[in-house]
């Protein structure tokens, strides 16, 4: 199994920025169960364009942090949405939070890790 996000290039990102990286996490982290939500909601309604749209939003969001395994499987469900096929956007949703249930946990360990840095 892959590791769920290449850490290393992530914080690459941030040289010199150190500062920046809890916030950036922090914000993720409190916006993604919104987003999952989202997502959640759009299938149930079977709701191809609200499921298109709110992948891609999640897609962006997860993009940050060098995680492509989760940014396929929101463009999997993104691309679900595009087709108007909805049979398998349930099991595609369920691959999709075990990714960002594997991520989780070291996004919010490298943010305690850079909390209080300035």
């Amino acid at each position: 199994m892959t590791a769920p996000m290449d850490e290393k290039r992530f914080l690459s990102n941030f040289v010199g920025l150190e500062d920046l990286i809890a916030p950036v996490i922090n914000k993720f982290l409190e916006v993604s169960p919104s987003l999952m939500d989202q997502i959640r909601q759009s299938i149930a309604a079977k709701d191809p364009e609200a499921l298109r749209r709110c992948a891609h939003s999640f897609k962006g969001a997860v993009a940050n942090f060098q995680t492509n395994t989760c940014i396929e499987r929101a463009r999997d469900l993104e691309r679900i949405g595009e087709e108007k096929t909805l049979d398998s956007a349930p099991a595609a949703f369920r691959l999709l939070e075990e990714e960002v249930t594997r991520l989780a946990p070291i996004l919010t360990r490298i943010a305690r890790e850079y909390q209080d840095r300035k």
